[in-house]
């Protein structure tokens, strides 16, 4: 039965990842020569990888591969740090600036609190010990899950970075 649920999760992953990036993925492809400026081409490249990832991550956990559940728990642990991630620069730029960034609208905040839960909820489930089973996981699970985490935050750092030079470019 629980094996069921994981095929749902990665049936819901595979629609998310084609709904929420197929579109820019395909669109980014056709125009991939027609890119001339450091941010469209970063943009690209990670619309691609997120793509990827929703979608190889959900086709692993439907067929019960263990390299799909590394790569949905990676996945899951990455939308939880990144939807906190913006959740902090929102806070960080309304009390810098006095100006509610649009993420900070309830809309978008509420949006951003779900996809925290989510991403949490969903490495939680996928840790189980059943699941762990029927995955064939040992149970030595820190440093795995901690690779993720160290991961997840090294892909954000050097995004945020490359954003904050692309910017300064862009200034003088």
């Amino acid at each position: 039965m629980k094996l069921n649920i994981v095929k749902v999760i990665g049936f819901i992953s595979i629609i998310y990842g084609i709904l929420k990036y197929g579109h820019g993925f395909i669109n980014n492809i056709v125009n991939v020569f027609q890119i001339n400026n450091p941010f469209d081409t970063k943009i690209a490249i990670l619309t691609a990888l997120y793509f990827l990832l929703y979608v190889v991550s959900g086709i692993g956990l439907v067929l019960g591969k263990k390299w799909g559940w590394h790569l949905a728990v990676f996945n899951f642990i990455f939308l939880a740090i990144r939807s906190l991630e913006t959740l902090s620069l929102s806070l960080l730029y309304q009390k810098i600036s006095g100006v509610a960034d649009i993420h900070f609208y309830p809309n978008h905040l509420f949006e951003i609190m779900i996809m925290i839960l989510i991403g949490a909820l969903l490495v939680l489930f996928l840790t189980r010990k059943d699941i762990l089973k029927q995955f064939r996981i040992e149970r030595k699970l820190i440093p795995t899950l901690g690779l993720d985490v160290f991961l997840s935050l090294t892909i954000l750092i050097i995004r945020d970075l490359t954003d904050t030079l692309a910017f300064l470019k862009t200034i003088g």
